[in-house]
């Protein structure tokens, strides 16, 4: 079976063509993704070029309904191999619109509609630490005037349910973010934690531009709202392909 290696913001993922797989999807994200004995990634995206949809696998095999970085490579894949960019991609979370916006190199933008708020599970948020529960395609848990210790700790708790985003505003008016994400712990940035963090901030935290600069340890995502819409841009790269042998592993 062939895949293809692909990173936005060291956010990286295996992707594999939905006809080529060789064994469930579950079970072939666990091997793949494990960095010792497999290629290593943070996640597997399954795509069907025929419907451009999009499966999203977390590293432990759980399945996701959404990932904005994974679907910038998607989108990138999508052009690369069909010489077409999609202008919508389909996912358990909807059906996700895109805009090209470089070809080299690759930025586009996703259109995950409008946040949907939450309320917040028992233990988050108190002595202090504000926190704001909300979907921007996935759920988060947005924290905010407390140490990162704080928000793993509050994922670790609920890491079955939420991803967890520590968020702080910079002087500059940069969001800088950490997530901890379903599936995966920490991870260099997470699309659809910039857009939830962009969200909670111009609900709880006083911020109030309509577009930002969300920065994460793997890079920075431009966010803006259009219409009510949360937006995210950002790059995706294609890293290597390869040839996945699922006899190796029976």
């Amino acid at each position: 079976m062939k895949f293809f290696k692909y990173q936005a913001l060291s956010n990286d993922f295996a992707i594999a063509d939905e006809d080529a797989c060789e064994m469930g999807f579950s079970s072939l994200a666990r091997i793949l993704c494990e960095r010792k004995k497999g290629a290593g990634a943070d996640g597997l995206l399954i795509f069907a070029r025929d419907k451009k949809s999009v499966r999203i696998f977390n590293a432990d095999g759980s399945e996701a309904d959404m990932c904005g970085n994974g679907l910038r490579c998607c989108a990138l894949h999508a052009l690369r191999t069909t010489g077409k960019f999609p202008d919508a991609l389909v996912t358990a979370a909807g059906s996700i619109e895109t805009r090209l916006i470089c070809r080299s190199p690759f930025v586009c933008a996703l259109n995950l509609g409008r946040p949907i708020f939450s309320d917040l599970p028992d233990g988050a948020g108190g002595e202090g630490c504000r926190a704001v529960a909300l979907n921007t395609g996935a759920p988060h848990i947005v924290v905010a005037d407390c140490g990162l210790a704080c928000a793993e700790s509050l994922w670790r708790r609920n890491k079955d349910s939420f991803n967890v985003d520590w968020v702080q505003i910079k002087k500059d008016g940069v969001l800088k973010i950490v997530t901890f994400e379903r599936g995966v712990g920490r991870t260099a940035a997470c699309g659809t934690g910039a857009a939830a963090a962009f969200a909670a901030s111009r609900r709880v935290l006083g911020f109030s531009d309509l577009t930002a600069k969300v920065s994460a340890e793997g890079g920075d995502t431009e966010v803006y709202e259009e219409n009510g819409n949360i937006w995210i841009a950002g790059e995706a790269r294609f890293v290597y392909d390869g040839n996945f042998c699922a006899d190796d592993f029976c």
